[in-house]
């Protein structure tokens, strides 16, 4: 019903969310692919830079911070032809402070609009502890499906 539900494992290193979103696959595709507006309305990036674009791909420089620790890594997302899953890994051809990092969003069509499941997979480092890994996986999983959703609902800004 709209809600963004969270569930992370214990080391905080994988997360599932999962949201329902009152528009097409299309649209919340495009929505996810907007990292300008994911920028503005995240708990914890600063900066999203895209440095190359394919037909079905594109590379970003993502910076990040929070709490006086920061960070920066490149990703590389994945499309396939129908918009309903996304695929994104690091670039490992650029530098990257994080020490692995895959995940994927599959967009299913339901009733009145489109549900997304996200699951992540990363591992930031050993420079961060455990609270701060938590605390930022739970609440950037939580703010980046809320904007999805408000983004993908209501146009950008």
């Amino acid at each position: 019903m709209g809600e963004v539900v969270v569930r992370l494992s214990d080391d905080a290193t994988q997360a599932v969310g999962a949201v329902d979103i009152a528009a097409p696959p299309d649209r919340v595709m495009e929505a996810l692919l907007d990292f300008d507006y994911r920028v503005k309305h995240a708990a914890i990036l600063r900066n999203a830079e895209v440095y190359a674009k394919a037909d079905r791909s594109v590379s970003v420089q993502f910076e990040a911070g929070m709490l006086g620790f920061t960070g920066s890594w490149h990703a590389i997302y994945e499309w396939d032809e129908t918009n309903t899953k996304c695929t994104y890994g690091l670039d490992p051809a650029r530098e990257n402070s994080l020490e692995s990092m895959t995940g994927d969003y599959v967009l299913t069509a339901i009733d009145g609009g489109t549900r997304v499941t996200h699951h992540s997979d990363g591992k930031p480092g050993s420079m961060y502890p455990t609270w701060l890994i938590r605390r930022a996986s739970q609440s950037s999983t939580e703010r980046m499906l809320d904007s999805l959703r408000d983004r993908a609902q209501d146009g950008p800004e």
